[in-house]
């Protein structure tokens, strides 16, 4: 898409009809932009009306084929119910957040990443109703996390969230959530993403 100046994430979805590929950024002058389609051709998106030109797509999770949440880097939250043609800004009441990560991760349940420089926001984020609405994630982050870069969620339903420990630190972070239980691993270098093999 020749909109894009950055181009930040990419996603694939199965649609049962073929894969379907997101790709994520921003666009000289305009702000987010998210477009949809496979590697050979792609459209735009409908999403809604920007004015910060400063504004990125920085990742996508999808809970179903219909229904997905986009995140941005000056804070928004965007979602889509019919299969990312068009997308919504769902609202919070997080000020000067920057996201820069999410995950579904089962029973209506998303966990979201972000960088935070106002008040508000302890660097995890969770919807527990399908991405409707968002608040801190008290259980993981019961502490000031502010800097979070990764969410990803493996095969096993095991979630792991990465980044720095605090703002003025170099050394990283992992949470963990397994089995209902939560853990912490402190690290000697920061975090910025996190994936698994899926027989890991």
């Amino acid at each position: 898409n020749s909109g894009f100046c950055q181009t930040q994430t990419i996603d694939q979805v199965d649609f049962g009809l073929g894969t379907t590929t997101f790709l994520g950024g921003g666009g000289c002058f305009q702000g987010g932009i998210i477009s949809k389609g496979n590697f050979s051709e792609y459209t735009s998106t409908t999403l809604p009306e920007t004015f910060d030109t400063d504004d990125r797509i920085n990742a996508f999770a999808f809970e179903s084929d219909e229904i997905g949440i986009a995140v941005s880097s000056t804070g928004r939250i965007l979602r889509t119910t019919d299969t990312g043609e068009t997308w919504e800004e769902v609202e919070h009441d997080f000020t000067d957040v920057h996201f820069t990560d999410v995950e579904y991760v089962g029973a209506n349940e998303y966990k979201a990443t972000s960088k935070w420089e106002g008040e508000g926001c302890f660097g995890i984020l969770e919807s527990l109703d399908n991405g409707l609405t968002w608040q801190d994630d008290w259980e993981l982050a019961t502490f000031y996390y502010p800097k979070m870069e990764a969410v990803h969620m493996n095969t096993n339903g095991d979630v792991f969230l990465g980044g720095l420990e605090t703002n003025q630190s170099t050394e990283g972070v992992i949470f963990e959530q397994t089995g209902g239980m939560h853990y912490f691993n402190s690290l000697s270098n920061k975090i910025k993403d996190i994936t698994s093999r899926p027989d890991a």
